[in-house]
């Protein structure tokens, strides 16, 4: 991504705040938001195809609704601890 649009981006999101990055790709932006803000991130990229290609997995549900669904509990819950790195 641009580093204009990450600094873009980077105005609208508060310090030391959670980012759920739905669509994260490589996770470039938000690891730009966890170096510049402090965020507690954590990325869910939606396109299959691109997730296996950057993780070299394949994800436990097919359904996006449910991957999205199980994202979000897991990163309530007290197993997340945040990320130090996107990538």
């Amino acid at each position: 991504m641009k580093l204009d649009f990450k600094r873009i981006i980077e105005k609208w999101i508060p310090q030391n705040t959670k980012v759920l990055d739905l669509g994260c790709g490589d996770g470039d932006l938000l690891e730009h938001l966890i170096d510049s803000k402090n965020v507690n991130g954590f990325g869910i990229e939606i396109d299959i195809s691109k997730a296996n290609e950057v993780l070299d997995w394949v994800p436990k549900y097919s359904n996006l609704n449910t991957i999205i669904d199980s994202a979000w509990v897991w990163y309530n819950s007290n197993t997340y601890r945040g990320l130090s790195n996107a990538k």
